[in-house]
């Protein structure tokens, strides 16, 4: 897949996410993998993996670092001797929805196609929701990815003054780092390109994740 640098959030602020590694990778290859389907669990030699697989239940209640950490994981598991795996990052992510439109119009923003029933379906069932070989990017489960989102909150330092023996209190802010999840899933009603944030020991029933490849 051709990588045209295409990231949905670069000019906001309070996103950010380190994408030099693939795209240094880009600039070599001129291109990356996608999973075609959300991941599952595998079974290898006993030890729990990840894979992209069809037919599957998605891998989901899953804190982030535990995402992170199987995606990077797939690669050597799967002995893919040129190419790392890793979690999906934004641009990634953006870059397909991109590619995507290209052939079918506004899929990034719509939910009329998908797995929005309230049951989570096995991987690559939704048919409706197959686009370039890729499955469930809109519905059954929101993924995991590497981008962040900073917010500012307001909050007061109270302190006491002992001369006067009275409380000051002083307004402050403190940046509160979160995590997105990108998609919509079977019991959330958003297209492809949302993005929502959450703190990473966190997870949910309806939460999921897909890895990429590159050399």
């Amino acid at each position: 897949m051709l990588f045209r640098s295409t990231r949905n959030t670069l000019s906001n602020t309070k996103y950010e996410d380190n994408i030099s590694t693939l795209g240094n990778s880009v600039a070599q290859n001129y291109g990356f993998y996608m999973a075609r389907y959300e991941a599952s669990s595998f079974d290898r030699n006993g030890a729990r993996m990840a894979a992209s697989m069809k037919g599957k239940m998605p891998w989901t209640n899953i804190l982030y670092s535990d995402a992170v950490q199987m995606a990077s994981d797939m690669g050597s598991a799967f002995e893919y001797k040129e190419c790392q795996t890793a979690l999906m990052n934004s641009a990634a992510w953006d870059t397909v929805l991109a590619w995507i439109d290209e052939t079918e119009e506004n899929y990034s923003t719509d939910i009329s196609q998908g797995n929005y029933s309230g049951e989570l379906r096995n991987t690559g069932e939704t048919e409706d929701d197959i686009k370039n070989n890729i499955c469930d990017l809109a519905g059954n489960v929101r993924e995991w990815t590497t981008e962040v989102f900073k917010e500012t909150m307001p909050v007061t330092n109270t302190s006491k003054n002992k001369n006067k023996n009275t409380v000051n209190e002083v307004p402050i802010s403190e940046t509160v780092t979160y995590r997105v999840i990108r998609g919509g899933s079977a019991n959330l009603d958003r297209p492809a390109s949302s993005h929502a944030g959450y703190k990473e020991n966190t997870s949910e029933a309806y939460w999921g994740f897909r890895m990429i490849l590159y050399k």
